[in-house]
């Protein structure tokens, strides 16, 4: 609410078209993997099961992710064209649409191990960095009359990459490549296409008036 007065509708519009896009977007690097790992790993008791889900989960989506960058990345004229939107925004949407998708990874992660206090306590630390940073910084950016979405989401994102950083240097035990499984992903991805169509269903609903606002 409090960017929202700062930036204005306009800086705050763009903002939104990013975090809209993003939402959407992520589907094409997790395919439902995020959601589909909690569900197994909540169901695991043994390490070693444990360590099979996450680590399969967890470089496939690399992979998804390398994948779906590309796609973007070579679809951009498609996209500036049919959104309205320039070449800067569009790649800044990519990169926090990969951003967000290790977000999502990361929380998943630590509800199917039920560690749900110190996800807690990671959210109030990307919560205080976050908004420490747009706050200190903001009478400068106001005077140099400069301030626009960039700097907000900037913020959120130094908030958003240190408590990324932190969930997956607390979970790194669990990452292990020799623990890749084809049995494990094949299992995953018949659950995980369930929740690729709610997933985008549910991404298409919510996200594609900011869309179409800022389009016309």
């Amino acid at each position: 609410i409090l960017a929202g007065r700062i930036l204005g509708p306009e800086e705050y519009g763009k903002y939104n078209f990013i975090v809209a896009f993003a939402t959407t977007a992520l589907l094409l690097m997790t395919w439902g993997l995020d959601v589909t790992t909690l569900h197994f790993v909540a169901k695991k008791q043994d390490k070693n099961s444990i360590e099979l889900y996450l680590s399969s989960s967890f470089f496939t989506i690399l992979t998804f992710v390398f994948i779906g960058g590309t796609i973007l990345f070579l679809a951009a004229d498609f996209f500036t064209t049919h959104f309205s939107i320039s070449r800067g925004l569009f790649f800044v949407c990519i990169i926090f649409t990969v951003i967000l998708t290790f977000k999502n990874l990361a929380d998943s992660y630590l509800r199917g191990l039920g560690l749900f206090r110190e996800q807690g306590i990671y959210k109030i630390i990307e919560a205080f960095v976050s908004m420490s940073i747009f706050l200190f910084s903001t009478s400068y950016f106001l005077a140099q009359k400069s301030l626009d979405y960039r700097h907000f989401l900037f913020s959120l994102t130094i908030g958003t990459v240190i408590t990324i950083l932190l969930i997956f240097i607390r979970l790194r035990s669990f990452f292990r490549f020799r623990f890749f499984s084809m049995k494990v992903m094949r299992e995953m991805f018949h659950y995980g296409a369930f929740i690729l169509l709610g997933g985008i269903a549910s991404a298409l609903l919510l996200n594609s008036d900011k869309i179409l606002i800022n389009k016309f």
